[in-house]
């Protein structure tokens, strides 16, 4: 029994004495100094509010340009035709330039145009389209599969032109069998060379030369007799 009481007298001691030493350790310890934080940036955890305009429409440079999106146009394969043709051949024509420069776009119009736009695009040309640069409006009027109507304008076309131009132009369509207009052309031949060989195709070639060479190069339209008339 005194044995048990010696250990329990020996654990109270100690508690005792290790209480003691913390108290005294702690009291000899320096007082903790509290550490400075830099003030927070509130903006940090709640930006500003973005302005009304954004960044595209700030930046002159990324903002969309309305006039550009109206003058920009599909692109248009070769096949495509154009129904806005109107619009199109009337922007060409008051665009100021040259009647030559004005006669080149209608005429990379042409094929994408339908009917009314062709007709009225050859009207044009014969304004725009000096006789020098027919070769260009030649492969049409020689083009068999135009609807008649735009091949009657070719010919109107033609029959105005200089007799450099229209008398051997005049000559490949009436000898073409399968032009629809080689009948009117052989006519047209019969009334400014004021002669007829029906047919005869070589004989037609010979006066025509006879004709040409007969007459100065800047003839235009109206027909000069030949020489003793």
């Amino acid at each position: 029994m005194k044995f048990i009481w010696g250990i329990a007298g020996a654990v109270l001691a100690g508690l005792v004495l290790g209480y003691w030493v913390s108290k005294r350790v702690g009291a000899d310890m320096p007082a903790a100094t509290p550490v400075s934080r830099p003030p927070q940036d509130v903006t940090a955890k709640n930006p500003p509010e973005m302005a009304s305009s954004s960044l595209l429409s700030e930046n002159p440079v990324l903002r969309p340009n309305p006039r550009l999106n109206r003058l920009r146009r599909p692109v248009e394969s070769a096949d495509t035709i154009i129904t806005n043709w109107e619009e199109r051949v009337g922007e060409i024509l008051a665009s100021g330039d040259e009647d030559v420069l004005m006669a080149k776009d209608l005429l990379d119009l042409f094929p994408r145009l339908p009917l009314e736009g062709q007709v009225e695009v050859v009207r044009q040309l014969g304004e725009l389209l000096p006789d020098e640069e027919y070769p260009a409006l030649a492969r049409h009027t020689t083009n068999t599969a135009l609807p008649e109507p735009v091949l009657e304008a070719l010919i109107d076309d033609l029959a105005d032109r200089a007799d450099q131009v229209r008398l051997p132009m005049l000559l490949t369509i009436a000898e073409d069998g399968n032009h629809p207009k080689n009948a009117e052309a052989l006519e047209l031949l019969e009334e400014f060379m004021d002669e007829t060989f029906g047919t005869n195709w070589d004989q037609w070639s010979t006066n025509i030369d006879l004709r040409l060479n007969a007459q100065p190069q800047d003839q235009t339209g109206e027909m000069e007799p030949p020489p003793g008339e």
